[in-house]
């Protein structure tokens, strides 16, 4: 549907959560800029992401939010707060959060005739009148793939995707200042590491030390250690281990001198949290350390900007189903190491980035379940995936004990793709394929026959993109 731009005057984004989710909307937001060029565009963010988007030349207005900060407490408050929204006379509201009914119903009863939102989100669907059903399934798809998706219900359409976040200059000189008075100078080669302490993101502090030492004594480097109040702990046991101390930064910037300091920084080295997608966004080559399988390169890379991933899957084997809230296994964070990171870090110093075929051969592991006449087959094909550098298991048909064991098989080595050859355990296999989603913590996609020839790649991100589910 296209929308008269004549009939758009004024825009509501929201995005009330984490930095990360509000950078990689960035793509998006200036796309509309570019469509709708005379709009006003608000957005509605929490206070703490607030820096972000102040100084954005896309962004005409930033709207606080009162609903995730908690200052709502009852029915009165959050009529009031639409209230306020409905007053703005918005034309067009578009909901890149859609976890949480309370925003489309603020859209909905403010009175804005065009509302935008994810209607595979099957309980907030009535809200949205222009929604696109995004599938998750597809992991040839970037989150800002999925962004920039949900706008072309509306005829937008973007040639730009890059990630854009702008810091004000007078911060940058600010804060240049503060890292001088820091002992800092501009010929310094300056690492980042963010160690992160979210559910999926924890490394042990020993390791982290170990990895400041090693860049300050074979590069010279200077090492900034950032984070919030999560990572103060952390970050305090990291300096104590640390035979040469790095610099401490951990809640002592805010959100902008942040941005600025990850500006300066040659290589920043952290968890998949927000302030990695800040760095990609500012163009500083990235080390992104995975320690999770429900964390997917594919999804959640840093886009668009030099960078390695750490993945630990399938090499952790972890056969566990992938709830980091609750997951009291080393099986991931045992297979991080320092060579690891190191490796990492000296091929950027080299200028070598990993690519989007990359992150496939990350997370594109395959399961090939074959009967005995096309064993030959079977091998053809785990040799074609291993000299592209996928990770391929065979699993003879005969051998197939039931669903529940090749559900397990799947949660143990990571598997996306059932790869069926032959008819033997087609019927089990469809079933495990259906249960994925379920039972463990990849929804995987399937796929039968196999011909030497064919482009099997093509075929796979081809599976994904026609999946339902």
């Amino acid at each position: 549907m296209n929308i008269s731009k004549d009939k758009i005057k004024k825009i509501l984004i929201l995005r009330p959560d984490a930095i990360g989710d509000l950078v990689l909307i960035t793509p998006a937001i200036h796309a509309l800029r570019q469509h709708f060029p005379q709009a006003h565009i608000a957005i509605l963010v929490q206070k703490y992401t607030s820096d972000l988007v102040k100084v954005h030349p896309d962004i005409d207005e930033v709207i606080l939010d009162d609903i995730r900060d908690k200052k709502i407490n009852n029915l009165k408050d959050y009529l009031n707060y639409v209230r306020r929204i409905k007053a703005k006379k918005f034309d067009l509201a578009i909901d890149f959060y859609s976890f949480d009914y309370r925003y489309p119903l603020m859209m909905l009863l403010a009175g804005i005739p065009y509302r935008i939102g994810d209607k595979s989100r099957i309980m907030l669907r009535p809200f949205y009148n222009l929604g696109t059903t995004l599938q998750y399934k597809d992991y040839t798809k970037h989150m800002v793939d999925f962004h920039l998706e949900l706008l072309k219900k509306i005829g937008v359409n973007s040639n730009d995707p890059r990630l854009n976040i702008f810091v004000p200059p007078e911060v940058i000189n600010q804060f240049k200042i503060r890292l001088s008075e820091l002992g800092i100078t501009d010929s310094d080669w300056l690492v980042g590491i963010h160690p992160g302490c979210g559910a999926s993101r924890k490394w042990d502090s020993k390791g982290y030390a170990e990895l400041c030492d090693t860049l300050q004594e074979k590069y010279g480097a200077k090492v900034i250690i950032t984070g919030g109040p999560r990572e103060r702990e952390k970050a305090a046991e990291i300096y104590t281990l640390c035979k040469k101390k790095p610099i401490n930064l951990v809640e002592k910037t805010s959100l902008a001198e942040l941005t600025a300091l990850i500006k300066r920084l040659n290589i920043y080295i952290g968890v998949d949290t927000g302030p990695i997608h800040l760095a990609a966004a500012i163009g500083t080559p990235v080390v992104m350390l995975v320690l999770a399988k429900n964390v997917k390169a594919v999804r959640w890379g840093p886009w668009k900007t030099n960078h390695q991933i750490i993945y630990p899957h399938p090499e952790a084997a972890c056969p566990i189903y992938c709830d980091p809230g609750k997951c009291q296994s080393s099986y991931c964070t045992d297979k991080l190491t320092v060579d690891k990171i190191i490796t990492a870090v000296e091929q950027l110093r080299n200028n070598q980035s990993q690519t989007i075929e990359d992150w496939h051969k990350l997370v594109f592991n395959v399961l090939v379940v074959y009967d005995q006449a096309n064993q030959a087959q079977a091998q053809a094909l785990l040799q074609k995936l291993e000299q592209k550098g996928y990770h391929c298991v065979l699993q003879p048909a005969e051998q197939v004990k039931g669903i529940r064991y090749l559900l397990k098989l799947i949660e143990i080595e990571n598997i996306l793709i059932f790869h069926h050859l032959g008819q033997k355990a087609l019927l089990t296999t469809r079933l495990a394929n259906l249960l994925s989603g379920i039972y463990t913590t990849n929804a995987t996609v399937m796929v039968r026959g196999f011909k030497p020839d064919q482009d099997i790649l093509a075929q796979y991100e081809k599976a994904f993109q026609e999946s339902l589910f």
